[in-house]
């Protein structure tokens, strides 16, 4: 989840992917404009909080600061599936999340240049040695034979993912080496258990977990509904609390 050194601090945050997919004449799509606008302000808080943050020990601050990492994770990946009629185990959903994660990645580490430029970069950065990740990623084709899926991707995902498909990932290694970078790491992908439970989604980059069920909690027990399911339910006027109770109890 987070490699760090000794001594250095965890500063994650997530964004909630499900928020971005939006409907344009009939159909849903993602609103990347939005997304990259949410990622720069988040790289931008979680590289603030390294310095507004009040360290117990010496040595966490200074171990923090030489290195400078955030995490930027991401939840509700699952749900974005659902509302882009994506089913999670197919071909399809594996281009999508390869596709939102090097948005994700391309506009957090652009973000970290900017602020190297504006900040300096981190203490520890050599320009020369830093290896960058898309130097050495796996293309999706080799993702697809480790995942052993089958089949191609649809044309209809393809003109979706276009936006993140055509970035230029030369460039922005030519504009590493010389502005400089701000954070050593800029992602992570966290479980987000308890943070996607607040904001009402699916925990990090996993399906859900299910329609209905009974979460047994300190003060007592809960039937939860996923609201997601409830909307399609009432969409196809199926919202009965008979078929809900069928359904919480299978």
């Amino acid at each position: 989840e987070e490699p760090l050194l000794p001594w250095e601090s965890s500063n994650l945050g997530s964004v909630n992917l499900e928020k971005f997919v939006i409907e344009k004449e009939g159909k849903a799509i993602i609103d990347w404009d939005s997304l990259a606008d949410t990622i720069r302000y988040a790289v931008r808080m979680l590289d603030n909080v390294i310095d507004a943050n009040r360290y117990p020990l010496k040595q966490i601050e200074e171990a923090t600061k030489k290195t400078r990492k955030v995490g930027l994770g991401v939840m509700g990946f699952s749900r974005l599936l659902v509302r882009l009629g994506i089913p999670y185990d197919s071909v399809d959903a594996l281009y999508v999340s390869y596709n939102l994660a090097k948005f994700v990645y391309y506009q957090a580490f652009h973000t970290s240049i900017e602020l190297a430029k504006e900040k300096g970069s981190f203490p520890a950065y050599d320009p020369v040695l830093y290896r960058d990740i898309f130097d050495t990623a796996r293309s999706f084709n080799e993702l697809l034979e480790v995942a052993k899926l089958k089949g191609e991707v649809s044309p209809s995902v393809k003109r979706l993912m276009e936006r993140a498909e055509s970035l230029d990932f030369s460039q922005l290694k030519g504009e590493r080496m010389i502005k400089g970078l701000r954070n050593s790491t800029v992602m992570s992908i966290a479980p987000t258990g308890t943070i996607s439970i607040i904001s009402g989604t699916s925990s990090g980059i996993e399906p859900l977990f299910a329609l209905a069920f009974i979460r047994n909690v300190a003060v007592g027990k809960f039937m939860e509904v996923d609201p997601l399911f409830l909307e399609y339910l009432k969409k196809y006027e199926m919202d009965d609390p008979e078929v809900v109770s069928m359904i919480v109890e299978t």
